[in-house]
């Protein structure tokens, strides 16, 4: 289980080297990863990804993802 994806400009450009971050519960545990855009080039020159478990875990409203530019 994971969750990835790809982050794109108002022009409809990707973007790579922004911060994503990913916080939440998951299963009872807190989630605290942080990626970057354009290290996942299987998703695309703006892609990121986050492995989460090596199983499906039911969740609903527990995982954030919070997009950062150099300047935080």
């Amino acid at each position: 289980m994971g969750l990835g994806g790809q982050v794109f400009n108002f022009q409809g450009n990707t973007v790579p080297n922004l911060l994503v971050k990913l916080t939440g519960t998951l299963n009872g545990n807190a989630v605290d990863l942080l990626a970057l855009t354009g290290g996942a080039l299987n998703l695309g020159p703006g892609g990121y990804e986050f492995k989460l478990t090596d199983h499906p875990i039911a969740s609903t409203g527990t995982i954030w993802v919070s997009i950062f530019d150099k300047d935080g």
